[in-house]
């Protein structure tokens, strides 16, 4: 049995179907606007770029949801701001069509109390390319790009690398799982997945890594090397967790 280590007035849960608009608005604000990466390399029409996401990250968030594997911290505590958000346990009031809002003004329409998210799912059952689309590209163009690199680095073999907090370790654990697969672009994630581990059996180790702030491939027009992550300088990584 798993242990918390956060203060009485937060909860670990297993995310729900529900919690979906919650879990989107979250992951989009944190990527846009506070991510080492995202924000760097993105810094003009993030809130535009946020309206984009939050729709078409609900099928992929949909997908891990529903995994089981996908959990959150709920703030017990929390006050809702609006009567409306207290009546339905929640609420997320962006306006797409107001792609002027900043980070602040978005934050305060995140009437909520989930603050935090560690989504996952079995990779045994991938995700529908088709329900997938092409719009996740128009938002994050080079998201699939890291995957990439990281799978070109990756020296394990292929068959071991297609494997599915504490809270998911046990979870993957009791589910039969062997390992985790999980890609960090931020040091305290990292650090988190590497250090702060549960008990015996569970190990974890980087298989591969790159410096954003280093990584150059040739641009096929000009034949020149360029740093396609510029201005970002994070260090990615691919973490396994062993389970067993």
């Amino acid at each position: 049995m798993s242990t918390s280590i956060l203060p009485p007035r937060f909860e670990v849960r297993r995310l729900e179907e529900k919690d979906i608009p919650f879990i989107t608005a979250l992951a989009t604000h944190s990527a846009l606007f506070h991510s080492p990466v995202w924000s760097k390399i993105y810094p003009e029409n993030k809130t535009e770029r946020a309206m984009l996401d939050v729709e078409v990250s609900y099928y992929p968030t949909l997908h891990s949801v529903q995994s089981g594997m996908s959990f959150g911290v709920f703030d017990q505590e929390y006050e809702n701001k609006t009567p409306e958000a207290a009546a339905t346990e929640g609420g997320c009031y962006w306006n797409p069509d107001n792609t002027s809002a900043n980070d602040e003004e978005l934050l305060a329409q995140m009437d909520f109390p989930l603050v935090s998210i560690a989504l996952g799912y079995d990779a045994y059952y991938e995700m529908d390319t088709e329900k997938l689309g092409d719009d996740m590209a128009k938002v994050l163009p080079l998201f699939s790009t890291v995957d990439k690199i990281l799978d070109t680095l990756d020296k394990r073999p292929y068959s071991e690398r297609m494997s599915p907090t504490h809270h998911q370790m046990y979870a993957a654990q009791r589910a039969g799982f062997k390992t985790i697969s999980i890609v960090t672009m931020a040091d305290a994630v990292r650090h988190v997945w590497l250090n702060a581990l549960p008990a015996k059996p569970f190990t974890a180790e980087v298989v591969a890594e790159f410096d954003m702030g280093v990584y150059v491939e040739r641009e096929q027009e000009t034949g020149e090397m360029v740093r396609v992550f510029a201005p970002a300088t994070q260090r990615v990584c691919r973490v396994l967790v062993r389970l067993l």
